[in-house]
């Protein structure tokens, strides 16, 4: 694992083995330092939730960090403001450690899930735009 892979590359390597062996390890605490130990904390603590809307099968998953909760689209955008700083403005990486975690917890399978109604749609993600702009 010497050249740059993307996170979509990282997640189907850790899918294939069904875990983190030590060459992908060392590749992403090198690449992503701290926030990959950040990362693990979260999966160790099942801190990552995938929830399924019934019956149209929408899945989103939601992050539990330190601070906050925040909406993350796989191997895409997390809301946190690590995101928009490193990953959008900056450039210096591709990922913040709450997609990391998402991303590793989706691979191995470590995440709780919850089903929901598409009713409760609606009010879900309302609680993400409303905890972004009670913020500012």
């Amino acid at each position: 694992m010497n050249r740059e892979i993307s996170l979509s590359e990282i997640y189907e390597e850790i899918k294939a083995k069904k875990k983190i062996d030590s060459d992908v390890a060392s590749f992403l605490f090198k690449k992503y330092g701290d926030r990959f130990i950040r990362a693990l904390e979260l999966v160790n603590s099942r801190r990552i939730i995938k929830y399924i809307f019934l019956p149209s099968k929408i899945e989103r998953w939601v992050v539990i960090g330190k601070h906050d909760k925040y909406l993350v689209f796989p191997r895409t955008f997390c809301q946190c403001n690590d995101f928009y700083l490193s990953v959008v403005i900056r450039k210096s990486i591709d990922a913040c450690y709450h997609l990391l975690a998402q991303t590793i917890s989706e691979a191995v399978g470590n995440y709780e899930e919850k089903a929901m109604d598409d009713s409760e749609y609606a009010q879900f993600i309302s609680e993400f735009y409303e905890l972004r702009h009670d913020s500012r």
